[in-house]
């Protein structure tokens, strides 16, 4: 963030200097008594890093800017695979849904039938209830898929921080579809060395090596 950048541009720059301003014998005796006779002495200090703490001081704060960026890059990613997965629950609830609410209308109407062959005798009385038990399995199926689709929209809608769903379905372009395919070993490789945890984890490590060295830097006495 700013703070860590801030911090890396500070840690970069020497350190400020100091002014000492220092007045000898001022009180003195009679004539010489008095600020006129004072010695006055001014000093500019300017610390020497030796040993070189100041680049490692550096290179430890622009590790840390590096390493909360790709904290932040690897927090994206996430936010981004989860919405998108949360999507895609949407769209196949939505199409569960559809498929129970079909189920149902048919069923609807194979009861109906049967009622009326019960009414005219054809059938015995015992397929109306049969017909009676699978419609209400139907209904119990359409209801649960209702309930499913409701909590996948609201779980989709949460990812952007909204307490509630505000659309009716989600749909993909018309012309996307999903492939899978699986990659080479070694390219596969090569695309988890930019991965941002990856990348945070070799940053870490270049900064324990450097808070080592600075470490051992600190052993050289300043001028």
């Amino acid at each position: 963030g700013q703070a860590t950048r801030g911090r890396w541009l500070q840690e970069s720059l020497f350190a400020n200097p100091e002014l000492e301003v220092e007045v000898a014998d001022i009180l003195g005796s009679q004539e010489r008594s008095g600020f006129k006779s004072a010695e006055t002495t001014i000093r500019i200090l300017q610390p020497l890093d030796l040993g070189g703490k100041r680049s490692q001081r550096s290179r430890i704060a622009e590790l840390e800017a590096r390493i909360a960026a790709w904290q932040l890059e690897a927090k994206r990613l996430e936010v981004w695979s989860r919405t998108v997965q949360s999507f895609a629950a949407v769209q196949a609830q939505q199409q569960r849904l559809e498929l129970a609410e079909k189920s149902l209308a048919l069923g609807r109407h194979v009861w109906q039938v049967v009622c009326e062959r019960v009414a005219a005798g054809k059938v015995a009385l015992l397929e109306r209830s049969k017909a009676d038990v699978a419609l209400a399995d139907l209904c119990l199926s359409f209801d649960q898929e209702q309930l499913a689709l409701k909590s996948s929209r609201y779980a989709l809608a949460a990812e952007w921080g909204s307490g509630e769903a505000r659309f009716d379905r989600v749909e993909a372009g018309r012309n996307e579809t999903l492939r899978v395919e699986l990659p080479d070993v070694r390219d596969l490789i090569r695309e988890l060395e930019h991965h941002p945890e990856f990348c945070q984890w070799k940053a870490e490590v270049e900064r324990h090596r450097a808070e080592i060295d600075l470490a051992e830097a600190m052993a050289v006495p300043e001028l």
